[in-house]
C-alpha cells in the first residue's frame, strides 16, 4: 500500500477521521499539523490526544502557523478549543524536525508514491509546491475536504471558511496536475451523528472518550440558528478517510475548479468552470448509510 500522510488541524471531526484511518489499518506514515481550528500549538496538542485515545504512536510534525498571504481566522464555532476539558496521558512527543523539511527528505527518496489527505486548509501542500515543485510528481493522490456547492456559504456571500482562510493555497494546488479529489462539505453534511450513536462502539473507553471530545460540538450544532439549525452533528472529515478506504461508496465527476483571488478582498469565490480542461475529480454523491455503518464496524474491529 502507498504511504499515507494526514495533514490536519485537529478538532472533533478530524479526530474521528484519524481514529477511523488507524482502525482501518491505513498505512499512515506520519501526521502533519496546521493552524485553523485553533493556533498551531493547540491543534498539535489535539493530535497528540487523539492518538493517545487509541494508544497509537504515529510521528507528528508541526508545520504552518499562518496562510500564504492572508491572516489566519479561527473558526467561530470552535472558539479557541483544543480539547482543554479532556484529560488523557500523552504517550509521545512532537518530532523535532520541521514538517516540510521532513516531507522533502521523504519525497526525495520515495520508493512508492505518497497519498496526502488534506483536512483543511491546503497551506502545507502549497508551501511544499513553492519550495520544491520537482517533488510534486511523487504525490500519487491528494484528497481535499473543502468548499460548499449549491448551499449557503458560511463566511461571506461567496466563500466557504476553509477556502477563505487560504484561497491562494487551494488555487495554487489546483494548477499542479496532482491526481486531486475534492469533497465539498455539503456532501459531508449527509453523514451525521448524535451522542447516542457512539454507544455502538463496543470498546467503552473509546466510546466514552469520543463522547467527551464531541459533546460540546454536538451541542453547538443542535443550538446554533445562524448557519445550521441541525439536530445532530455533521461528520465532515471522516468523509476523506472513508473515501481513501472505500471509494466505491462515492460518486465523482471530472471537473475544473478555480478560486477567484484577484477580486475584492475577503471574497475568495470558488467556482466550477465548464469550458476548461479538468483539474480535479469532484465528489457529487455518497452512500451515507454505508459510510456510517463502515465507521462503526471499523471502530469495533
Amino acid at each position: 500500500m502507498n504511504e499515507i500522510i494526514i495533514d490536519t488541524d485537529p478538532w472533533v471531526d478530524d479526530a474521528l477521521a484519524i481514529m477511523y484511518a488507524i482502525k482501518a489499518w491505513c498505512n499512515i506514515s506520519w501526521i502533519t499539523t496546521i493552524f485553523w481550528n485553533s493556533n498551531i500549538n493547540n491543534t498539535t496538542k489535539n493530535t497528540l490526544k487523539t492518538l493517545s485515545i487509541l494508544d497509537k504512536n504515529i510521528p507528528i510534525y508541526k508545520w504552518e502557523a499562518k496562510p500564504l498571504k492572508v491572516e489566519p481566522k479561527f473558526a467561530k464555532s470552535h472558539w479557541d478549543w483544543w480539547f482543554w476539558w479532556y484529560n488523557i496521558a500523552i504517550n509521545q512527543k512532537i518530532q523535532p524536525k520541521n514538517a516540510i523539511s521532513y516531507l522533502i527528505d521523504q519525497l526525495e527518496k520515495v520508493k512508492e508514491k505518497i497519498t496526502i489527505i488534506c483536512l483543511w486548509p491546503t497551506t502545507n501542500i502549497a508551501k511544499l509546491a513553492l519550495s520544491r515543485p520537482d517533488l510534486i510528481k511523487n504525490i500519487w493522490k491528494l484528497i481535499i475536504l473543502w468548499w460548499v456547492i449549491l448551499e449557503k456559504w458560511n463566511i461571506s456571500p461567496y466563500a466557504e471558511f476553509n477556502v477563505y482562510n487560504d484561497p491562494d493555497a487551494l488555487k495554487n494546488i489546483l494548477w499542479l496536475g496532482i491526481n486531486t479529489y475534492l469533497i465539498p462539505i455539503n456532501i459531508c453534511r449527509k453523514v451525521y451523528f448524535t451522542l447516542d450513536d457512539f454507544n455502538k462502539i463496543n470498546n467503552k473507553n473509546i466510546s466514552l472518550s469520543i463522547k467527551e471530545i464531541t459533546k460540546q460540538y454536538i451541542d453547538y450544532y443542535q443550538n446554533d440558528k445562524e448557519y445550521w439549525n441541525f439536530a445532530w452533528w455533521v461528520m465532515y472529515d471522516l468523509l476523506a478517510t472513508t473515501f481513501l478506504t472505500n471509494e466505491e461508496f462515492f460518486t465523482y465527476k471530472d471537473s475544473y475548479i478555480d478560486v477567484i483571488t484577484d477580486n475584492l478582498p475577503n471574497i475568495w469565490q470558488t467556482i466550477e468552470k465548464y469550458d476548461k480542461k479538468t483539474n480535479c475529480k469532484l465528489i457529487t454523491w455518497i452512500d451515507e448509510p454505508k459510510i456510517k455503518d463502515l465507521f462503526f464496524n471499523t471502530m469495533n474491529k
